[in-house]
């Protein structure tokens, strides 16, 4: 009899911890799933885009090489360098790289479908990658770790989300998350590695870009209506510009910053 109270005892404890867990989880653990939402149908035939380019003025600053000692799963040669600014040159001209753009003003009570493809960052030799995403709103962000090395995923800069820090002891693990709020932008860090870090920006809509090395971005399949357009550069801050969008119309825009 006593060995049976002794189990259903630990049996209590165990349930209790686990709802303890998903409490302080709830709004970005798949456990408990995001709300259910009815979408808002957008007529792909009166649909418009936003197109354009961010351009970097002045001398950049060179890229740093990162220091990564101390854990030989992180060991990489050349080092790899700071991501922080990235200037190309493109036909040219300056453009900037990992600059977030999105629609930050104007959509109303548009409600958008969510995608079912996670969007995913990986922690591979000891980086996150990519530097910058863009996630929406109750969609999986799907943090992999592809190093033999214990990496975890902490939210330095969660905004009106969650916090988390969860650690990933080795390769092959998963972490899933969804985010309740918006928020541009929030910053993530690896506490294990001082030097690994990424962003992540969470919009409720899909009108969202990340530049790459050409420094362009678009916007495709954008509702006719007039618009407040951000863009955000690690470091280097925030810019806003009008769009108006008519039916089937192309917007073109142009960035740009300086040290």
């Amino acid at each position: 009899m006593q060995t049976r109270w002794i189990l259903v005892g630990g049996v209590t404890v165990l349930l209790a911890i686990l709802a303890i867990y998903g409490t302080t989880c709830t709004g970005c653990s798949k456990d408990s799933g995001p709300p259910k939402r009815t979408p808002t149908p957008v007529d792909m035939a009166t649909a418009g885009t936003i197109k354009g380019i961010v351009l970097y003025k002045g001398t950049p600053k060179e890229r740093k090489p990162l220091s990564t000692g101390g854990d030989a799963a992180c060991a990489q040669e050349p080092p790899p360098l700071s991501e922080q600014v990235i200037v190309n040159e493109r036909s040219g001209r300056q453009v900037l790289q990992n600059a977030f753009i999105w629609i930050k003003g104007g959509l109303g009570s548009f409600v958008p479908s969510v995608p079912e493809a996670a969007v995913v960052v990986d922690q591979r030799l000891c980086i996150f990658r990519p530097h910058v995403v863009g996630v929406q709103r109750y969609q999986t962000l799907l943090f992999t770790n592809s190093d033999q090395t214990e990496h975890n995923v902490k939210f330095a800069e969660s905004l009106r989300n969650p916090s988390h820090d969860q650690s990933m002891t080795g390769a092959g693990q998963k972490l899933p998350f969804w985010f309740p709020e918006e928020a541009v932008m929030m910053k993530v860090i690896c506490s294990k590695h001082s030097w690994m870090s990424c962003w992540i920006g969470v919009v409720d809509s899909p009108f969202f870009s990340v530049t790459g090395e050409d420094g362009t971005f678009e916007l495709k399949g954008v509702p006719p209506g007039s618009y407040t357009v951000g863009c955000w550069s690690e470091s280097l801050g925030v810019q806003e510009q009008p769009a108006k969008v008519d039916a089937k119309g192309a917007v073109e825009l142009e960035y740009s910053f300086s040290k």
